[in-house]
């Protein structure tokens, strides 16, 4: 929902507020306010890119949003990799062997999004890692994740979490030949 003070409405503001005359009363400040959010280290701007590639600077967003804390920020790059994986096997007709999620060094911060306490942030983060471990490159960087086992089986305990979670985790575990 929108809102004045809410940080979802800030860079298409930002860009709207340019366009205005310059003796707009509320302008300025709103237009501080929506320059001091986009100036924000904790908070980076959503992932611009649209399609199965990630710019170099949509890889450094995404990171950002993914190792923020923030779910929100979280989710926001969650989506971007859900995006990238889904995208990635659309244009391929088949599973591909591997996923520039894996190439640009995402997929230890994505896996790493599973020790969050939104379940929000679980469930995405496990939709693009059931994809992703269905591929051989992926899969094996997974496998070399000291701290990956544990938190999926955490994951897979049905009391702890949504259904979902858990049937997700499961089907990572097995994808990884770790069930």
């Amino acid at each position: 929902a929108w809102a004045p003070d809410s940080d979802l409405w800030a860079a298409p503001s930002a860009i709207l507020l340019d366009t205005l005359p310059p003796g707009f009363a509320a302008a300025s400040r709103w237009k501080a306010q929506c320059e001091a959010f986009l100036r924000h280290e904790e908070y980076p701007l959503c992932c611009m890119g649209s399609g199965p590639d990630l710019s170099a600077v949509d890889v450094e967003i995404t990171g950002r949003l993914l190792s923020s804390g923030a779910p929100r920020a979280t989710l926001s790059g969650l989506f971007t990799v859900g995006r990238v994986v889904y995208l990635e096997e659309q244009r391929a007709h088949a599973v591909p062997e591997t996923s520039c999620v894996v190439e640009t060094g995402l997929l230890p911060v994505v896996c790493q999004c599973l020790a969050s306490s939104c379940l929000e942030v679980r469930h995405a983060a496990l939709t693009a890692l059931v994809q992703l471990s269905r591929r051989s490159r992926p899969t094996a960087v997974m496998k070399s994740l000291p701290f990956l086992e544990q938190l999926l089986r955490s994951a897979a305990v049905p009391a702890m979490c949504w259904p979902g979670i858990s049937k997700d985790a499961e089907k990572v575990l097995q994808n990884l030949g770790m069930s």
